[in-house]
C-alpha cells in the first residue's frame, strides 16, 4: 500500500508512507505493518502495478520499481564458527566467516549487496539421518553489524545479528491508542496482535489459557512506546509464554500436566549435565484492585515453604483492570506460575536435535549418575558449529515444568 500523507500545518508538507500486510495473512485480516516514509514525491500520489518481476509505483511525472524476487547469498561453506542463542523474548546469531580470497571484500555492494547492516540471515539447523539431510524450521535473523577483521595473517567477517524481536523494540508508537475504556473491545491476545504487527510479526496460538481471550483491560498505547515493553506488560497478565520462529510469534499455555516430547540420554546422547535445585524468586504476591464501587481491595498469595526457608521476596502490585476477586486470584496464579517457569534447574550439552523448540517438555536419562526419567521444560538453546574443530552442539537449559 502506498498512500500521500498532506499536512498543511505552518510547515506544510505531501509525504508518500509505504506499508504492507504482515507476511501470511490475508487482506479481509486487515493487519498492516506500520507506514514507512519515503522520499518519493508526486503531487497526487501513486498507482502501483506489476508485471510478474517488478513491482511499479506511478507517479505523475516519475516511475520507481523494485524487483519482486528475493536475493539470496550462500555462506555456509565459509563459515569458521557459528553460534546462535535463543531465549524467550530474545536471540542472537554471531558467525565468523573465512575471507582468506578476499570474497567479502566488498560486501555490502556488487555481488555481495544483501550483506549488509538491515538485511535478514536464515539459519536452518540439520543432520544426516536414515532418511538423509534433514532440517529443522529455519530461524531469521537482521544483521546488525559487520566487522573486517584481520589477525595474525588471517582475514574473517564477523557477522553480528538478532532476532527480529528487535524490530519489535525499535518500534515506537506514533500515536495513542486506548482500549477497553468502556466497553470489551480487544482481550489480551487481539492487543498483541496489533502490536506485533507494527512490527511486521504475526501470531499464532498453539495453546491458550482462559485469560488470553477472556480478559479485557484498559491499555493505553502512549506516543513513545516501544513494541517490547509493550509486549512483556501485555504478557504479564496472563501466565502463557511466547517464542519467535521467524517472522512469526507462536503463544503456548504452559501446564504442569505437560507431558514431554522427546528424551535425551539413551538414543539421543548427552554429552555433559548440570542439574540443580532453586527457589522462586516471589514468594508472595500483594495485589490491589478496585471493585465495580471504586474501591480500593487487596488479596495475597504466598509460598509458604519458600517463605519458612529463605523469608519473604515481595512483588506488590496495583492494578485497576483487576475488579473481582476472581480476577485477583486468576493474576496471583499467573504470577507464581511465570515465576516458577524462570527458575532455572540446570543445563545439558547435547547433539544437535533440528527440532527443538523453545518450552518443549523433555524427559533426560543419565544412568551413570544415577539419574532416570528426570522432566524438565527447555527454557534456552545455544548452538555451537566450528567445522574446524568438528564441533556441533547444543546446550539447552532446562527449566522447571
Amino acid at each position: 500500500m502506498c498512500y500521500l500523507e498532506s499536512y498543511t500545518g505552518s510547515v506544510a508538507d505531501k509525504r508518500a508512507f509505504l506499508s504492507h500486510l504482515v507476511a501470511d495473512n490475508s487482506f479481509s485480516d486487515n493487519i498492516w505493518c506500520e507506514s514507512v516514509p519515503t522520499s518519493m514525491s508526486s503531487e497526487f500520489g501513486f498507482a502501483m502495478e506489476h508485471d510478474g518481476q517488478y513491482v511499479y509505483l506511478d507517479g505523475v511525472n516519475r516511475i520507481y520499481r523494485a524487483k519482486i524476487a528475493q536475493s539470496s547469498l550462500e555462506i555456509g561453506a565459509d563459515i569458521l564458527k557459528f553460534e546462535t542463542v535463543c531465549d524467550s523474548l530474545s536471540g542472537s546469531l554471531t558467525v565468523e566467516l573465512d575471507n582468506s580470497s578476499g570474497r567479502y571484500n566488498r560486501a555490502g555492494s556488487g555481488e555481495l549487496d544483501m550483506l549488509t547492516p538491515g538485511s535478514e540471515i536464515q539459519f536452518s539447523p540439520g543432520c544426516g539421518t536414515d532418511n538423509g539431510n534433514e532440517y529443522g524450521p529455519g530461524q531469521l535473523y537482521v544483521i546488525q553489524s559487520l566487522e573486517k577483521r584481520i589477525s595474525g595473517g588471517k582475514s574473517s567477517l564477523l557477522i553480528r545479528a538478532e532476532d527480529t524481536f528487535c524490530r519489535l523494540k525499535r518500534w515506537r508508537a506514533t500515536n495513542q491508542m486506548r482500549w477497553n475504556r468502556s466497553s470489551s473491545q480487544l482481550s489480551v491476545r487481539g492487543i498483541l496482535g496489533y502490536v506485533l504487527s507494527k512490527a511486521g510479526i504475526r501470531m499464532e496460538v498453539l495453546s491458550a489459557s482462559a485469560q488470553l481471550d477472556s480478559f479485557y483491560p484498559d491499555f493505553t498505547i502512549h506516543v513513545g512506546d516501544d513494541g517490547y515493553e509493550l509486549l512483556e506488560k501485555l504478557l504479564s497478565f496472563v501466565p502463557d509464554l511466547v517464542f519467535l520462529q521467524g517472522h512469526c510469534i507462536y503463544c503456548v499455555y504452559p501446564r504442569e500436566t505437560d507431558s514431554p516430547v522427546y528424551s535425551y540420554g539413551l538414543n539421543h546422547p548427552v554429552f555433559s549435565g548440570v542439574y540443580a535445585d532453586t527457589f522462586s524468586e516471589v514468594n508472595r504476591v500483594v495485589l490491589e484492585g478496585v471493585d465495580s464501587s471504586s474501591r480500593i481491595f487487596m488479596v495475597q498469595g504466598f509460598l509458604w515453604d519458600e517463605i519458612y526457608q529463605n523469608h519473604d521476596r515481595t512483588l506488590r502490585i496495583y492494578d485497576r483492570n483487576i475488579n473481582t476477586l476472581a480476577q485477583a486470584r486468576e493474576r496471583l496464579d499467573s504470577y507464581f506460575r511465570k515465576a516458577a517457569l524462570k527458575q532455572q534447574t540446570g543445563r545439558i550439552v547435547t547433539p544437535v536435535n533440528c527440532g527443538q523448540q523453545l518450552f518443549d517438555v523433555v524427559r533426560i536419562s543419565q544412568p551413570e549418575s544415577g539419574l532416570e526419567g528426570l522432566v524438565r521444560r527447555i527454557n534456552g538453546i545455544r548452538v555451537v558449529y566450528e567445522p574446524g574443530k568438528g564441533i556441533y552442539r547444543q546446550e539447552l537449559s532446562l527449566g522447571k515444568v
